[in-house]
């Protein structure tokens, strides 16, 4: 007797086998986390990671009980000596019936489960979000190919002549809430800080904003997620989270420099 049947069952397994060892190799190989989420700074980034986590899951799920019905079909109707195949149309009610009940059970069970945590998290977000009058804030301007970063001088207020600017390095203070207001010069770009959960188009002629709170001290690299040009791949810049001490520092003496070159 053939065993096609065994085909499919060795296709799924390996396929799965792939998926388990795969990340414990990669990581063996010596490059940290590059199989799963960047490390998160952020004290909004878990209703990210949880979305992702979830919609994995139910995927995974969905995926496997497929595999497993497949599995079952192809050996339940194996070619067999003495048996006749029987042609089904599909159109009888029971046949309706179980395709309109896994419609619905995907539906409601992933794909409403999925918008309805998505806007509980985003619902969250907006009400944390900070008041312009008293958080730090920062406009940021996409060109090709890089970000320009403006922060307000001693008035408190942008688009004066005592504007601070500086290309491709962002300086934020730690655990104070950062208000990013966003534009563009030229195309479409988009602001995206993936360890902090944070990605927002860049528009030309109109303003959007994103916040982001950041736990602890560190460096980060800001990037474009949209694809702007042919020299895309070289705009990203840096992000310095550092204490509000430090930040000052470095806004002097960015002020000084600027006051040097006029």
């Amino acid at each position: 007797m053939q065993r096609r049947w065994l085909i499919p069952l060795a296709t799924g397994t390996g396929a799965w086998t792939i998926l388990a060892i795969a990340p414990p190799c990669w990581a063996a190989g010596g490059v940290k986390r590059v199989w799963w989420l960047p490390e998160d700074y952020s004290t909004t980034g878990y209703h990210f990671d949880n979305l992702f986590n979830i919609v994995l899951f139910e995927t995974a799920v969905a995926f496997a009980a497929v595999v497993i019905a497949l599995i079952y079909f192809v050996v339940r109707y194996r070619h067999r000596e003495g048996h006749r195949a029987v042609y089904e149309r599909g159109d009888r009610p029971i046949h309706l019936a179980i395709t309109v009940t896994l419609a619905l059970i995907v539906f409601i069970a992933i794909d409403m489960n999925i918008v309805h945590r998505s806007n509980v998290s985003l619902a969250e977000i907006a009400e944390q979000a900070p008041d312009p009058e008293s958080a730090f804030v920062v406009f940021v301007t996409g060109e090709q190919f890089n970000w320009v970063i403006t922060y307000p001088g001693t008035d408190g207020q942008f688009g004066t002549l005592d504007d601070i600017e500086t290309r491709n390095e962002m300086h934020v203070p730690v655990g104070e809430k950062v208000l990013v207001r966003i534009t563009s010069r030229d195309v479409i770009h988009s602001f995206n800080i993936p360890q902090l959960r944070v990605k927002m188009d860049a528009v030309p002629g109109m303003e959007t904003r994103v916040w982001f709170e950041v736990t602890e001290p560190t460096k980060l690299e800001l990037a474009c997620a949209e694809l702007c040009g042919w020299g895309h791949y070289m705009m990203k810049g840096r992000v310095v989270a550092e204490s509000r001490e430090a930040v000052e520092r470095w806004l002097q003496e960015q002020e000084q420099f600027q006051e040097a070159m006029r």
